[in-house]
Formats: C-alpha cells, sequence, structure tokens
C-alpha cells in the first residue's frame, strides 16, 4: 500500500472527477432550494448517502464496487494521509490542475470515505457487533480488506462462467442475425 501505480492513481482520480462533474453539470437549472433544519438524529451525512452530493438518487459509488478501480480507490481513501496527499499532489502536477481542484478532489475523497465507513458499519451492525469509537478505523479498514478479498475470489471463480455464457450468446446472436 506504500506505493500505487501512478497511471492507476491518474485513472481512479479522472474517475472520481468525471463523476463529480457529471453530477454538478446542471442539465436544467432547478429552483433554489430552502435548507431544512437538520433533525439531530439524522446520520446520513455520517453514513455514506451520496444522494446530495451526486444526485441521481443512489451513491455514486455503487456501481462500480468490486472492481479493480474500486479497489484502488478503497486503497487511496483508508491508507495513510501523507499517502493520499502526494498521490493528490502528483496527480494535480501532471494534469496541470489548479487549487481549485485540489479541494474538490479531497472533497470526493472525504465523500467517498464516509460511503466506506456507513456501509462497513452497517455490515456491523447486521452481525449484531457493537464497534466501539477506539476500533472504529480498525474495523472499516479490516471489513473492507476482507470485502476486497471476497469479491477479487468471487471474480475469479465467475470469469469462465460468464465468458462461456458471453460466448454463447455472441453465437447465438451470430446464428440470428448473420444471413
Amino acid at each position: 500500500m506504500a506505493r500505487i501505480g501512478f497511471i492507476y492513481l491518474a485513472v481512479v482520480f479522472s474517475g472520481l472527477m468525471t463523476l463529480s462533474l457529471a453530477a454538478q453539470s446542471p442539465a436544467v437549472a432547478s429552483p433554489p432550494r430552502l435548507e431544512k433544519e437538520k433533525d439531530p438524529q439524522d446520520r446520513s451525512e455520517f453514513e455514506g448517502h451520496g444522494k446530495k452530493e451526486f444526485g441521481m438518487g443512489r451513491p455514486m459509488f455503487g456501481p462500480a464496487m468490486g472492481g479493480p478501480q474500486f479497489e484502488k480507490m478503497v486503497e487511496l481513501a483508508l491508507g495513510r494521509e501523507n499517502d493520499l496527499e502526494d498521490a493528490v499532489q502528483k496527480w494535480l502536477v501532471s494534469q496541470n490542475k489548479g487549487p481549485e481542484m485540489r479541494t474538490r478532489f479531497l472533497k470526493q475523497i472525504e465523500n467517498f470515505r464516509r460511503f466506506l465507513r456507513g456501509q462497513a458499519l452497517r455490515e456491523a451492525e447486521k452481525m449484531g457487533l457493537k464497534i466501539s469509537a477506539e476500533q472504529e478505523d480498525s474495523f472499516i479498514r479490516e471489513f473492507w480488506k476482507k470485502k476486497l478479498e471476497l469479491e477479487a475470489v468471487l471474480r475469479k471463480e465467475i470469469e469462465p462462467r460468464k465468458q462461456e455464457l458471453t460466448d454463447k450468446m455472441n453465437d447465438e446472436l451470430k446464428n440470428q442475425f448473420s444471413h
């Protein structure tokens, strides 16, 4: 985890920024919204619900969950703060981006951290675990480490079957549409 490939960082950061910019681009002007008073029991801000932040009614990271890019994003988000700062700085310099992009990037990473935290703590709750504040960071890291290992094993097991079904589908389509 000490060194993350520079090219992979560019891909991960580009993905974050693309998703962020897509969510921020106003296709249709919407009327200004009045902020309603925050409910003190509302924990959605801390549980990774990305609906307000990214629009589209679902968390930003759901579709990519479990893939190699998602794994790198988790590694970066849960890694040491110094590694994150170094990676962001290298990417900004390589892409010729300014300080406003750095701020936007760090906000995206923070939102992703909230998403990861919320997912892990919900799973702990489902398992009946009571995670103390002292255990929280450690649990979150360990949860995602094990979850990503599981996802990698499943992808490896499923890939041959997926290829088999894809080949079968392609053959059927060729037979149906090649006249």
